[in-house]
């Protein structure tokens, strides 16, 4: 398999067409494998979705009927009233009072046969659901034997499939995350509020990398409001001419501004590779290619880069490059090391750049963000965020084969073209795919999982074990952080989990404010004061066996987790 140097004409006359072919071929591989009978199921499909109509009609009969009768009846009894009102004989008005009651019971009478009606027809329609239901079990039962070898390593190892160079690693080990902290510089994140909740790590040509979501805390400001009404007497003159009172209100509203802790999710592709190992720049959306004026706005920043790259002041020496259209929609004026950036961007480099970032059919277009710390690469884009990386029987799973098929192609087409374009901005760069590092020779030496695999464990426990971990005081949302203890023995370790949160007091200020009345009114705003707390758990990890078919590698891990939980 050659390398991408061109990954958007790759992905359009080759990858795109062969993921496809490989996802249908996989799945009729394991349906090979299931036995399921397909034509007992469609037709049991057939009478599920014939019921479900037969359900939704005598649900709308009965709601249909309740208003029609509702509408009846206030017609009825609004012309009955009219005609009593305007036109009743006089001598019927003496037995007004007997009429009334007629009346009145007839109308009770009618509502109890409406109501009777509806739940007559509600009672139908959920005899239906119960049929429909047994039906629905069964048509499981006819796909679980399929709906079991939907293991959540399966897009990953289509990818590999379609695409060799992206190599995917079974679970995050401690030695692929000693890789890139040790060799490429990865900055530790023990000691910082941000927690792992997924990663899917690999190689490029023996170059390591991380698809990785991560949850973290940024403290910020919250404006809170009070509201105090006041009122007052104000004198004016009536049409009479004489001096009257009149009360007039206000509603005054307060604000202050009090810290306020957030909690968000951003997802990256991390990349290492020595290539240009002190080079640093970032590049940010550029937002030349749409509106109204974008011709405008790319004149303009030409202009702009133009004078600064002719500022002998400038502290970067940044140096503007022949091709303009790359300098100005791949921004990175602020480069630390013009010889590595001209080294890193060939014309290859910087013409494949540029389609990536112009295409507005298949790849995040402009919309993506590429960072270089020395050998570290970021990638991050809202596609990113779009995706779940875990993905497995209950997204795949259904009782219709038919609906099944679909979800999983869909699925695996989704999670492949975005994860493939979000490595395309460093397929691009030739000078990456031709580096190789120590470790494609001599491989990595601890294959035990890793904390960035515990902490995806521990983000991912029931609701119980939540509030195990959290502090009892924590009334925010938590991080949570996993440290090694010891190895107690092989493939048993002991671990701290460390939850950080905040615990809430309520608090309040006084605002002074101007009232319409002239004077000044003290109101007061409730806010509520986080500090910080945290709680220390020790917990046991069992690392697992990570074992599939050798004679078939699309049948699912025995387990879904490199290692287990120990509480």
């Amino acid at each position: 398999m050659k390398d991408v140097y061109e990954p958007l004409e790759r992905y359009k006359n080759y990858f795109k067409q062969e993921f496809k072919k490989n996802t249908q071929a996989v799945f009729d591989h394991l349906c090979g494998l299931a036995s399921v009978d397909t034509e007992a199921n469609r037709a049991l499909c057939a009478k599920i979705y014939k019921l479900q109509e037969e359900e939704s009609d005598s649900r709308n009969k009965g709601d249909r009927f309740l208003y029609a009768s509702i509408g009846c009846f206030l017609i009825g009894a609004l012309f009955l009233f009219f005609y009593f009102s305007e036109y009743c004989p006089p001598e019927w008005k003496m037995y007004s009072p007997t009429l009334s009651v007629g009346l009145t019971a007839v109308l009770v009478c009618l509502i109890i046969y409406f109501i009777y009606k509806w739940k007559d027809w509600s009672k139908r329609a959920d005899r239906v659901r119960e049929k429909m239901q047994v039906k629905i079990d069964e048509a499981y039962q006819q796909m679980s034997s399929l709906n079991a070898l939907f293991g959540e390593d399966i897009p990953m190892k289509l990818i590999r499939k379609t695409v060799p160079k992206l190599e995917f690693d079974p679970f995050f080990t401690r030695g692929r995350l000693s890789e890139l902290v040790n060799d490429f510089g990865f900055r530790d994140l023990s000691g910082e509020l941000i927690s792992l909740l997924s990663a899917k790590s690999g190689t490029i040509n023996g170059n390591p990398f991380v698809i990785a979501r991560f949850k973290y805390m940024k403290m910020g400001t919250k404006v809170y409001e009070g509201y105090r009404t006041i009122t007052w007497t104000e004198y004016s003159y009536g049409p009479d001419g004489k001096r009257c009172p009149v009360t007039r209100s206000e509603r005054l509203t307060a604000t202050v501004s009090k810290p306020y802790p957030y909690y968000t999710e951003a997802t990256f592709v991390i990349y290492g590779n020595d290539a240009a190992p002190n080079l640093k720049f970032e590049r940010n959306p550029s937002n030349l290619l749409s509106g109204f004026m974008h011709k405008r706005k790319q004149n303009r920043k030409r202009k702009e880069l133009k004078e600064f790259s002719q500022n002998l002041n400038d502290e970067y020496n940044y140096t503007m490059m022949g091709n303009e259209e790359f300098e100005m929609l791949f921004e990175t004026k602020y480069r630390n090391d013009e010889t590595e950036y001209r080294l890193l961007f060939t014309p290859l480099a910087q013409e494949q750049m540029l389609k990536l970032i112009k295409d507005e059919t298949d790849s995040f277009g402009d919309k993506f963000v590429f960072m270089k710390d020395k050998k570290i690469n970021y990638v991050s884009a809202d596609q990113l965020e779009a995706i779940s990386l875990d993905v497995g029987q209950l997204d795949f799973a259904d009782y219709d084969f038919e609906r099944c098929r679909e979800k999983f192609l869909s699925i695996n087409e989704s999670i492949f073209k975005t994860l493939y374009f979000a490595m395309a901005p460093i397929l691009s760069i030739p000078l990456y795919q031709q580096h190789r590092t120590q470790k494609t020779i001599y491989g990595s030496d601890d294959s035990r999982s890793s904390s960035w695999e515990w902490e995806c464990l521990l983000n991912g426990v029931d609701e119980e074990s939540v509030r195990r971990l959290k502090h009892v005081g924590c009334v925010t949302d938590h991080i949570v952080k996993a440290k090694k203890k010891k190895d107690v023995s092989d493939g048993m370790t002991e671990i701290e989990a460390v939850s950080c949160g905040f615990a809430g007091a309520d608090r309040c200020d006084t605002v002074r404010v101007w009232g319409s009345d002239g004077n000044m009114h003290r109101v007061d705003v409730p806010w509520v004061e986080y500090s910080p707390v945290t709680q220390s758990s020790q917990l046991m990890v069992e690392d697992l066996k990570m074992e599939t078919s050798e004679e078939d590698e699309f049948l699912p891990f025995r387990q879904t987790h490199a290692c287990r939980l120990h509480f």
